[in-house]
């Protein structure tokens, strides 16, 4: 972290995660983020142009974090017991591959980029928060189908999607005192589009009772 004069700031992150459910190559990424902030009622020139503004900061970040649910060791080749097979005339039992897997799988990386400004008014009783953000997740693990030639196995999961939501969300708080009653109101809101970009020729998505297309 770093403040030089009470009007600007910046901040530098790195974040390393690991996980054993991606393979050894895979398992400990560094995730960075910055931020920055500008403390514009703190300047000289802006307390001369106006007495109604007590506080106004312009701030921006961007960052990336890893998503690792994707259950357990999906990236090595399992065989299954008790797979009944005819050799020699009689049913023996044997050992077999059900499904493919993919030794090349990575996290899923989310990268977020956001813009927004904190405003206070008329001796601090009106609060403003505002931001606009974009958020971009790549590298979504799916199954892409694979043809029943390959002997009915379940395909593997592969990094193969991606989704953006973008929006923006609006605080106003109001604080203030009539004699000895004192009361608080807030109101916020948020408008977020959520978009499919991707689904590397997959039609859809289904889980459950949703369809993703």
């Amino acid at each position: 972290n770093y403040t030089f004069n009470d009007k600007y700031l910046l901040e530098l992150n790195a974040r390393m995660d690991g996980t054993s459910r991606l393979p050894q190559s895979q398992q400990y990424p560094i995730f960075p983020s910055a931020s920055a902030g500008w403390i514009l009622s703190n300047e000289p020139f802006f307390k001369k142009l106006t007495n109604v503004v007590d506080f106004l900061k312009l701030r921006a970040s961007w960052g990336k974090l890893g998503n690792q649910e994707i259950g357990n060791y999906s990236f090595t080749q399992n065989y299954t017991l008790n797979q009944n097979y005819l050799f020699n005339n009689a049913l023996v039992q044997g050992v077999a591959i059900n499904g493919l897997a993919n030794d090349r799988i990575r996290w899923e990386t989310t990268t977020q980029t956001n813009f927004g400004l904190d405003l206070e008014l008329f001796n601090r009783k009106i609060r403003v928060e505002a931001d606009v953000f974009d958020k971009n997740t790549t590298d979504i693990l799916v199954q892409l189908p694979i043809p029943n030639t390959l002997g009915g196995l379940s395909a593997p999961n592969q990094n193969a999607g991606i989704v953006n939501n973008k929006g923006v969300e609006l605080l106003i708080n109001h604080v203030n005192k009539i004699g000895k009653f004192e009361y608080d109101i807030s109101v916020n809101g948020a408008m977020i589009k959520n978009n499919i970009k991707s689904t590397a020729g997959r039609e859809n998505w289904i889980s459950g009772n949703t369809i993703n297309q």
